[in-house]
């Protein structure tokens, strides 16, 4: 009977290692996916603005579509 109560308190605690590391390392990742997050939003707020639009129209007016006859 001593000898399964130590078992299962040894289990128990390694359980609770290995889950408080888990739970720790979920954390890191979600910390690291939220400024991903934020960065991909800002990137897309500077690529959306008026000032790129206005440069994209300007930039596109420039675009080969198809290529130049070989001579």
């Amino acid at each position: 009977m001593r000898a399964q109560v130590k078992a299962d308190q040894a289990f128990l605690l390694d359980l609770q290692q290995r889950c408080g590391s888990m739970d720790k390392q979920f954390v890191d990742r979600s910390k690291v996916r939220n400024k991903d997050t934020n960065a991909l939003n800002e990137a897309l707020k500077i690529l959306t603005g008026d000032v790129s639009q206005k440069l994209m129209r300007k930039s596109t007016g420039f675009l080969q579509v198809r290529p130049a006859p070989m001579a």
